[in-house]
């Protein structure tokens, strides 16, 4: 090492025993191409630990890419985990459809446990519905919901991003029943929370109507009648357009309507949108 310099024998490092590259690694600041990590986990997983200490004592920046990463996730789950639970992992890294169920049927409790600080690794689809079948996705779901009102005003937090893997015709009734075990205090109390994708998802048609006026009156945007039923929206809708000139706002309109029959599931009430369409 003395004589070629650090770069030139970092390529030979795989190479040695595992008493060497240990000693490498204590004794120098050595960052590993991903083929070379491969090689020298395959030889002795420990060496992997000593790797990332080592480079957490130097406060050098480091290293893994995800390809290796996943390879460890793939090949020895157990292992990968105790770099999860030990070392700071690359947030973007996302594990494959069989790695994210291999490891939950594992590891259940403890996701459900830190969601916060595991749930970002995980393929979301196959993680949702693998909790659901052993009956641990509500609970993940709770430990995820924000505790603060402002926190879930936004929209985008993560336990919702997951409920749309959940069953569709469940999403509504899970989240309304979180918010009240949460927050204590009821959904109508507080409609800037409820998404707008939660509306469409709602079956009973009174609610639903209730719920998007009560979202118009906030707002005063038109889009919202399409949640009402079928009839109602029809009437308001036609309304409008008889007192609107404009093209583009008449096709606007037209269209909250041709939406209404998908959200009421109505193909009769699209049949009659057809003709007042040809003559309107």
């Amino acid at each position: 090492m003395s004589t070629y310099g650090l770069f030139i024998a970092t390529t030979i490092i795989p190479g040695c025993s595992p008493k060497k590259i240990e000693d490498i690694l204590k004794n120098n600041e050595v960052k590993l191409w991903t083929n070379q990590l491969k090689v020298v986990y395959n030889k002795q997983p420990s060496l992997i630990i000593t790797y990332l200490n080592e480079h957490k004592k130097r406060k050098s920046e480091l290293i893994f890419d995800n390809n290796f990463l996943k390879y460890v996730a793939q090949s020895d789950p157990a292992f990968f985990w105790k770099l999860l639970e030990n070392h700071e992992i690359n947030n973007n890294l996302k594990l494959g459809r069989r790695t994210t169920k291999k490891i939950i049927m594992s590891k259940t409790h403890e996701i459900i446990n830190e969601p916060k600080k595991y749930v970002k690794y995980f393929r979301h689809e196959t993680l949702v519905r693998n909790l659901n079948k052993l009956g641990e996705f509500k609970q993940l779901y709770h430990n995820l919901f924000p505790r603060d009102i402002e926190k879930l005003d936004n929209g985008h937090v993560l336990c919702n991003k997951l409920l749309k893997y959940y069953p569709k015709h469940n999403q509504y009734k899970l989240f309304t029943e979180t918010f009240k075990e949460v927050m204590n205090e009821n959904i109508l109390s507080n409609l800037s929370c409820l998404d707008d994708y939660f509306l469409e998802l709602i079956v009973d048609k009174d609610v639903r109507e209730r719920l998007a006026q009560l979202k118009y009156m906030e707002s005063n945007d038109i889009e919202y009648i399409k949640y009402y039923q079928a009839e109602k929206s029809f009437t308001l809708i036609k309304e409008k357009i008889n007192v609107t000139a404009v093209i583009g706002e008449r096709t606007k309109l037209l269209c909250i309507l041709v939406k209404s029959s998908a959200i009421n599931k109505d193909l009769k009430f699209l049949e009659k949108v057809n003709v007042y369409y040809i003559f309107c």
